[in-house]
C-alpha cells in the first residue's frame, strides 16, 4: 500500500510540475491543443443541437398559436349561436 501511495504521489507531483511548466513535457502543448479542439468541437455540436431544438420549439409555438386562433374562432361562433337563441 505504501508503494502505491508513493507511486501515486510521484505521478501527482509530476503532473503538477508539468501543469505549471509545460516545457517539462514537450507534448503538453499538443495535448492542450487537442483538449481545446475537443472542447470547441463539443461546443459547436451543442450549439447545433440547441439551434435545432430552438427551431423545433418555434414550429411547435406556431402550431399552438394556430390552434389558439382556431379555438377563438370556434368560441366566437358559439357566442353568436347562443346570442341567436
Amino acid at each position: 500500500m505504501l508503494l502505491v501511495n508513493r507511486a501515486l504521489q510521484a505521478e501527482y507531483d509530476q503532473l503538477l510540475l508539468t501543469h505549471r511548466d509545460p516545457s517539462v513535457h514537450p507534448d503538453i502543448k499538443s495535448l492542450q491543443n487537442d483538449s481545446a479542439a475537443a472542447a470547441e468541437a463539443e461546443m459547436i455540436a451543442e450549439a447545433k443541437h440547441l439551434t435545432k431544438h430552438k427551431t423545433q420549439l418555434e414550429v411547435r409555438m406556431r402550431i399552438l398559436e394556430d390552434h389558439n386562433r382556431q379555438l377563438e374562432a370556434q368560441l366566437q361562433r358559439l357566442h353568436l349561436l347562443l346570442d341567436q337563441v
